[in-house]
């Protein structure tokens, strides 16, 4: 797992590395989310990733975002975003890979309900089929603190999730430029 929300980037951005086996990338998140065709909110910060081959079969990448979000009518989740990513995967074989990945994600924001701590740690494989079909299966575990507490209930939100994704498909069949996709998920939540 990784944050909810992948915005289109814009502004500055630079990559490097001769290696073909490590990448270095970092920039600036300049982002705006829209609800019903109206912009909904802001994003203005820094962000870098790494990635690294780990012999022939393994690959580590890391990723580190800072940026202020803003909202056009709901100033109380306005506030600074910090997350911190890894994952590694895993080729066991021409057909088996392995992913193991989390992250945590801390908001401070203008009201302390919308603040807090989030944490998620994953774990996948993906197997591809002879004859094209490729399947994944993935668990994930997720913990969410708030620092305050609801002005209604007078609670702090604390979620604990798990959750359960699988997902179908044949690399060869298309519709125009798009993959069908058969994809199963239940979750619990606490």
């Amino acid at each position: 797992g990784t944050s909810s929300f992948d915005p289109r980037l814009c502004g500055a951005d630079a990559q490097g590395s001769g290696d073909r086996q490590r990448q270095i990338e970092f920039g600036l998140r300049l982002a705006t989310r829209t609800l019903a065709d109206s912009p909904y909110s802001d994003q203005t910060g820094l962000y870098a990733q790494f990635s690294q081959q780990i012999g022939r079969k393994g690959s580590l990448r890391a990723k580190l975002e800072s940026y202020r979000l803003s909202h056009d009518s709901f100033t109380a989740a306005d506030g600074r975003r910090n997350l911190v990513a890894l994952s590694y995967d895993h080729m066991i074989s021409p057909q088996l890979r392995l992913s193991l990945g989390g992250f945590v994600e801390h908001t401070n924001a203008n009201w302390a309900q919308e603040s807090g701590l989030r944490k998620s740690l994953t774990l996948g494989a993906t197997y591809a089929f002879k004859g094209g079909i490729v399947s994944s299966l993935s668990l994930t575990k997720g913990w969410e603190k708030r620092d305050g507490a609801h002005h209604i209930f007078a609670v702090k939100r604390r979620d604990d999730t798990l959750r359960i994704d699988a997902s179908l498909y044949h690399r060869d069949w298309r519709i125009g430029p798009f993959v069908p996709v058969l994809k199963l998920g239940i979750e619990k939540a606490n």
